[in-house]
């Protein structure tokens, strides 16, 4: 690695001016390389004119040495995975489940005292009495 310390005291920070190249790039800062030798030159760069004649001089470059993006998975494979996740869901396990769990909150409620339906027994209530 060679690369320049960007940190706390003491250190050569220059953070400011690799933020500015960034910006005159339009790139992220990490893309930005710095030359390790020229750190006190750059470091007196405080202006984007000085940081422009820098770039010129080849101190402070644009990364190109970056990641390639990684390849996406072909149609076809995403269509199978797709394929696989929509049995998946359709299956009859959450299916069954579901009724399982509606027969056991109408157990555990009776229809007079499920708070959904509380409201419905009591009209019902009201109009018997009448």
């Amino acid at each position: 690695f060679n690369h320049l310390v960007v940190g706390r005291r003491g250190a050569s920070c220059l953070k400011f001016q690799k933020r500015m190249a960034a910006s005159i790039f339009n790139c992220s800062p990490s893309k930005v390389w710095l030359d390790p030798t020229k750190a006190e030159e750059i470091s007196k760069a405080r202006s984007r004119e000085a940081l422009k004649v820098l770039i010129n001089d080849n101190v402070v470059k644009l990364n190109i040495n970056r990641r390639k993006p990684k390849p996406l998975p072909r149609t076809e494979v995403l269509n199978r995975r797709h394929l696989i996740a929509q049995r998946r869901i359709h299956k009859g396990n959450r299916k069954q489940k579901s009724k399982y769990h509606k027969e056991r909150t109408f157990n555990k409620y009776p229809l007079s005292n499920h708070p959904s339906l509380r409201h419905l027994v009591e009209k019902e209530e009201i109009v018997e009495k009448e």
